[in-house]
């Protein structure tokens, strides 16, 4: 049989699809006959592209001439995967914003936005998860709020019964209750019949808030983040988009819940590094809540101790409501600090291959005898920082990375924390057959074998990347602290944010300057959140907490303002250097990569765009160029980097700079870079 011709008047409907390709715009398929009560903006499809197929999103549906002129001849689609849309309208919107703001592509935007197992084959039985079925053993009535907390909620509250977008900044120390002041503004945006977004910064906050919010809410609550199963993924995203469940509990991805009518949108713990996604789509959640909470017409609230200086600045300068909490409930006092000088214990006779000082010491047996609990921070994995050949000098490094390996005496291995490259430790030296080596550096690894060897009766636990790799260990680790099984708990920054653990008394900060001299102009502020956030773990319960920070520069001021837990202070000092240099809050920044596994061509590319950006009169346009550089780490995953950083007063001029980047070739461009590293 021939082929049927069309009439000139005959029409068709088509629609424009997004697939996770960097490509400009959305591809148009032809909507087959027996798919059209299905395919409408928002629908998930499969549909042929270039030799094979790809999964992609409806955005558009249209109808349109047969005869409609076309450079090319139109495709129809294959198959639809799920029963109804997976975004709505107002959704599209929100990711529209998200492609021009990051300067990325909208297909970028939603495959990052919506998890990719909701694009998998509808099964007919899906197993119900673990995780979904849990439901909490308790109700956990509201606390009786502080004066100060009632005063805060008090501003919250109006703003919801308002029903349009304000933000507020809620700033207060560490232990101060800003949680059960998040609970009773959801318990009030539930009875507006609307649904809220909890983000926290961590995976591992989560099992802790998850439970204050089920122990209030029950089956309300859904929990989304990265280390869920693809089942709970599933079900919990049904959940939220049907409306049977209308409070996300998650880290940064959270902020993407298919959630309609939004009332209320926290971030807690808002200054946060880990809120930036470091992926191809390098957005900002804290940013991103922001900009939804406005468009649903949304309070937010930006919670922390230690807020960004961006975010503080904003709430000085009006953008964001200041609401403050000065005092801990019940008028617990804030916890004793005391700064041990490391150059003193030296000289008092502490050996070259201890790091725990005598005060540090002394005070954990102390706490251990008394049946109280201790943490031991230290932000640096491993069991020490590199081997070094005595012989020779020589220190193994990664082949892919420009950085030595780390060795971890359990695993007997090297690691490299860049790239993820591991290999078992040498027994003699690669260049000179040597076999004896030095162990320069150290690491939580080193820290839990000295604390063994110190504290032998002591119940000690280590909480890092490498004893806390699942959910499920590190949840077993946090409630095996909280029960009370292990006494002394040695961990990163994973064990700074956020933990409530009422039997801890002791914190000992094994060296505060670890990280003060990274080559990025957040160095200072990092240093001192986290510096403040693992002090503020001591003494939240009915005893009082005692904070010992070891150092070797006892006199900076960083230090010195931790130690007396005033943010303020920090601020003022932080604020008058970022306005010397124009750094942030005074600029908008952003960073453009270049990448390559041949060094001069990266550096080739990032050279031609940094001349041509000058070109267009980066000068008259107030456009400061720095660089181009080599990266602080100038070469990782075999792929050799090089870093152009723009800043400007005016992000419209940024924009337009970064547009004019972008088609000139630039593919990895980070708007508002949380590190320049």
């Amino acid at each position: 049989m021939g082929e049927v011709v069309a009439s000139p008047s005959a029409s068709r409907i088509v629609a424009d699809v997004v697939v996770p390709r960097p490509l400009p715009q959305p591809l148009t398929y032809v909507v087959p006959e027996e798919f059209l009560d299905q395919v409408r903006p928002g629908a998930a499809v499969i549909v042929p592209f270039r030799s094979g197929t790809s999964e992609g999103f409806v955005v558009d549906v249209r109808e349109e001439k047969c005869d409609a002129p076309r450079e090319y001849a139109l495709k129809n689609i294959k198959s639809v995967l799920d029963e109804g849309p997976v975004f709505t309208n107002q959704d599209l919107e929100f990711f529209r914003w998200i492609a021009a703001y990051y300067q990325t592509t909208l297909g970028e935007v939603f495959f990052t936005a919506i998890p990719k197992v909701m694009l998998a084959t509808p099964k007919r039985a899906r197993k119900t998860s673990s995780i979904e079925a849990r439901v909490p053993t308790e109700t956990r009535a509201p606390f009786e709020l502080s004066s100060d907390q009632k005063n805060a909620y008090s501003h919250i509250n109006a703003a919801l019964l308002g029903a349009a977008f304000k933000s507020f900044l809620l700033f207060g120390v560490t232990g101060s209750g800003k949680t059960e002041v998040y609970l009773c503004a959801v318990e009030e945006t539930l009875r507006l019949g609307k649904s809220a977004i909890i983000l926290v910064p961590e995976i591992a906050l989560t099992p802790q808030l998850r439970h204050r919010f089920e122990s209030r809410f029950g089956d309300q609550v859904a929990v989304m983040h990265s280390s869920l199963g693809d089942a709970a993924r599933r079900d919990f995203w049904r959940d939220l988009r049907t409306g049977k469940r209308r409070i996300a509990v998650g880290a940064r991805s959270a902020i993407f819940a298919p959630l309609e009518k939004i009332g209320l949108i926290v971030v807690d713990e808002e200054h946060e590094p880990t809120y930036k996604q470091e992926g191809n789509l390098k957005y900002h959640a804290r940013d991103l809540a922001l900009v939804r909470a406005r468009q649903h017409g949304a309070v937010t609230i930006l919670g922390s101790a230690t807020p960004s200086i961006e975010t503080f600045h904003a709430a000085l300068s009006g953008r964001h409501q200041l609401l403050e909490l000065r005092e801990r409930p019940a008028s617990r006092p804030m916890p004793t600090v005391e700064v041990v000088d490391l150059k003193d214990e030296r000289k008092a006779g502490l050996p070259p291959a201890r790091n725990l000082g005598r005060r540090l010491v002394a005070n954990l047996v102390e706490t251990v005898a008394r049946g109280e609990q201790a943490i031991l921070f230290l932000n640096r994995k491993g069991y020490s920082s590199f081997l070094m050949c005595s012989d020779c000098g020589e220190v193994p490094g990664c082949d892919d990375c420009s950085v030595s390996l780390t060795y971890y005496r359990g695993a007997a291995s090297l690691k490299c924390h860049y790239c993820g490259h591991s290999r078992q430790a040498p027994s003699e030296c690669g260049k000179c057959f040597g076999r004896n080596f030095r162990y320069m550096g150290f690491g939580t690894e080193s820290v839990e074998a000295e604390l063994r060897e110190l504290l032998p009766q002591a119940r000690i636990g280590r909480l890092d990347a490498e004893t806390a790799s699942t959910s499920k260990k590190l949840e077993e680790l946090l409630a095996a602290f909280r029960s009370g099984e292990i006494q002394v708990l040695v961990g990163t920054q994973m064990l700074a944010k956020g933990h409530d653990f009422p039997n801890v008394t002791l914190i000992g900060v094994v060296l505060a300057e670890m990280g003060l001299h990274i080559p990025d102009f957040r160095a200072g502020e990092r240093t001192f959140q986290l510096l403040c956030q693992v002090a503020g773990r001591a003494g939240r319960g009915d005893l009082p907490g005692h904070v010992i920070i070891q150092t070797y520069i006892p006199e900076t001021a960083v230090i010195q303002h931790a130690m007396s837990h005033n943010y303020r202070a920090f601020f003022d000092e932080e604020l008058q250097i970022r306005r010397e240099f124009g750094y942030p809050p005074f600029s908008r920044m952003a960073q453009i990569e270049f990448k390559s596994r041949n060094e001069v061509e990266a550096r080739r590319d990032a050279e031609r765009l940094a001349a041509l950006l000058r070109e267009l009169g980066s000068d008259e346009h107030k456009l400061d160029l720095l660089g181009p550089a080599p990266a602080g780490i100038a070469k990782v995953a075999g792929e050799h980097r090089w870093h152009l950083l723009l800043k400007s007063e005016k992000i419209s001029s940024l924009n337009a700079f970064l547009k004019t980047a972008r088609r000139a070739g630039a593919r990895h461009i980070d708007v508002d870079p949380a590190s320049t590293v």
